[in-house]
């Protein structure tokens, strides 16, 4: 089997004063592999060459703790075994901050197991055009955001998180729909724009229209991102808090960007939040010019500022998400290291993934060189394109 090791041969941009603490980062996901989490847990030592970890803690409808919060409930499998705290505390001795991860929408995943959300409060789930939710290429199924019991109910989720002792490091907000198949019409989505527009999704044919519906619904995800961010800030005012967008937002059409409505960089250009995590699939084709694009885009802030446009260092507040497996289960590891160098994105920027427990040494030893290659703390290095050159060896 073919293992790379990956070297960081070029320069890092310093970044801003916004920025996270320099270094890789890690993504665990307990619902996929907590044999990996409770590995972690157990041992510190493990977070060594990381500087800050991403824990999921709701996901798939289900809380990583025990929670007070209804209709939700903590997954069976994390019962009685105080995961959460365990990982928290063997990130305050590895000296690596841990952010509390939520993805907010899917309650159902295609992945795991099914906590049967649907079938207990199946008004609150958001509908395609069709009427149905969680088929063909998704068969994942999404809460609605249109409604006020939804938007309630996970609100008080994120208290529950920011009132937690200890206090957490901070927050990472996944906010987003299917990206296969246009949702929103359901009864609450529907009644929302008749209410403001005086249009019935159902009704809406022609492509303007349709457009203008993609960035309505984008709209209002960017104002609820921006009320559950209040309550984080209020709660604990100097947290970081880090958008969890699609990645490849910024290249995608608007028919395609409305279906997942998390436009992560108006989050951040309203202040609701101070970086993100982009999430896509990198080594795919139609997604190798996403950092060259997101790099012009900046040099563009940064030449030309304007009033309400982006920060003009939002480059160095964008981290690119690197999973180790594709959806089918195959290792992509490598794909993704090629891919992102190809681009010259900064690996020193990079959170890694490691899909299943498997992955977790091939992460190690990417993770080992590009800490080994980092400045020393408080060093500059010389100023680059802000991509860390990679390349592969047997």
């Amino acid at each position: 089997m073919r293992t790379g090791i990956v070297a960081l041969l070029a320069t890092l941009t310093v970044a801003g004063s916004c920025a996270s603490p320099a270094g890789p980062e890690l993504f665990l996901d307990p619902w996929r592999a907590p044999a990996l989490v409770e590995r972690i847990a157990a041992d510190s030592t493990q977070l060594a060459g990381f500087s800050r970890l991403h824990l999921l803690v709701f996901s798939n409808g289900q809380t990583l703790y025990p929670t007070g919060v209804k209709p939700f409930a903590q997954g069976p499998a994390f019962v009685s075994n105080d995961l959460l705290a365990r990982t928290e505390e063997a990130c305050s001795k590895a000296g690596v901050d841990c952010c509390l991860a939520a993805d907010l929408l899917t309650w159902e995943r295609a992945d795991t197991d099914s906590p049967g959300l649907f079938a207990k409060v199946p008004e609150w789930f958001e509908l395609g055009e069709s009427g149905g939710c969680g088929s063909g290429s998704d068969p994942a199924k999404y809460a609605s955001p249109f409604r006020e019991e939804v938007r309630t109910a996970l609100r008080n989720v994120l208290v529950e998180l920011a009132t937690r002792d200890p206090a957490p490091d901070g927050f990472t907000l996944a906010c987003r729909l299917s990206p296969y198949q246009m949702l929103g019409y359901s009864v609450a989505a529907r009644e929302a724009l008749i209410h403001a527009r005086s249009m019935d999704p159902i009704d809406l044919t022609d492509q303007g229209r349709l457009a203008w519906w993609a960035l309505w619904r984008e709209e209002r995800m960017a104002e609820w991102c921006a009320e559950l961010c209040g309550e984080l800030r209020e709660k604990r005012p100097n947290a970081p808090i880090v958008a969890w967008g699609t990645g490849s937002y910024y290249a995608k059409g608007l028919s395609l960007k409305g279906k997942t409505a998390d436009n992560w960089l108006a989050w951040m250009q309203q202040g609701a939040v101070s970086e993100a995590l982009l999430d896509t699939t990198w080594h795919e084709r139609w997604n190798r010019a996403v950092w060259g694009i997101l790099t012009r885009m900046a040099q563009e802030a940064k030449q030309k500022p304007q009033a309400g446009g982006p920060p003009a260092d939002f480059l160095e507040r964008l981290h690119p998400l690197v999973r180790t497996r594709k959806p089918d289960g195959t290792p992509c590891l490598e794909e993704e290291l090629k891919a992102l160098d190809e681009q010259g994105a900064p690996l020193t920027r990079a959170v890694f993934w490691p899909v299943v427990a498997e992955d977790w040494e091939a992460v190690r030893a990417v993770v080992t060189r590009l800490s080994e290659e980092l400045p020393p703390e408080g060093g500059k290095r010389e100023e680059g394109d802000g991509g860390a050159k990679a390349t592969a060896k047997e």
